[in-house]
């Protein structure tokens, strides 16, 4: 389940949707087209942090095993 929910969090097309989920919340109260850029670039950036960490913490577990594996 874990790898599962990394594999989720990693994924392109989750935090796109994840930000046309907020872009559209925002067309939907009124919110003005600046905050909602600003949203949608904030969820952007957090998505690309998230991938970024995930992809590198499961490739040091793999490369961990791997050696303790060689040992």
């Amino acid at each position: 389940m874990k790898d599962d929910l990394i594999k989720k969090l990693s994924s392109r097309k989750f935090w796109a949707s994840v930000s046309a989920f907020v872009c559209t919340m925002c067309i939907l109260f009124g919110v003005d087209e600046m905050t909602t850029e600003k949203l949608a670039a904030t969820v952007s950036a957090l998505g690309v942090l998230a991938t970024y960490i995930l992809t590198e913490g499961y490739i040091d577990v793999k490369r961990i095993k791997q050696n303790d594996k060689k040992e």
